[in-house]
């Protein structure tokens, strides 16, 4: 079988895109593994040493509904002012890296961001959280009531 050189490049380079892509993948996949690992540990924390407070706002008529709420909603603040100072640490520097590249190698190269991966980083982040939230507060809620 006969290939121009045209198409002999494209298939090596769909094979190095596809590798590539797998690679950022896998990289993703374990940052937002560990990510999660560190909030659900942080807000974990949180919300067990939070049992004197939990007592207070109990004694003074909290219900376990408006309580979880509250840590729910104080949770979601956290991860969403975390979501932004990343985006605010991250996106600059690559502009920068852009603009640096693009005069390099004398040709327009652009920031691109896939916004669903980060979407879903972010999403993933914040379930792992809530849940890590939701799961100690029910416990420190029932061992206060008990």
């Amino acid at each position: 079988m006969v290939e121009d050189a045209h198409s002999f490049a494209l298939q090596d380079y769909m094979v190095d895109a596809r590798l590539t892509n797998w690679l950022a993948t896998v990289l993703i996949a374990m940052t937002v593994g560990y990510s999660g690992l560190a909030i659900a540990n942080s807000m974990a924390m949180s919300a067990s040493r939070r049992g004197p407070d939990i007592a207070a706002l109990k004694g003074s008529g909290g219900t376990d509904r408006q309580l979880l709420a509250m840590a729910v909603g104080e949770t979601a603040i956290v991860v969403a002012i975390g979501s932004v100072l990343g985006l605010i640490v991250t996106v600059p520097p690559l502009y920068g890296m852009a603009a640096g590249l693009s005069q390099v190698t004398g040709t327009e190269v652009g920031l691109h961001v896939a916004w669903p991966t980060v979407l879903s980083v972010v999403a993933g982040c914040s379930a792992l959280a809530l849940a890590a939230t939701v799961a100690v507060t029910r416990r420190v809620l029932r061992e206060r009531t008990e």
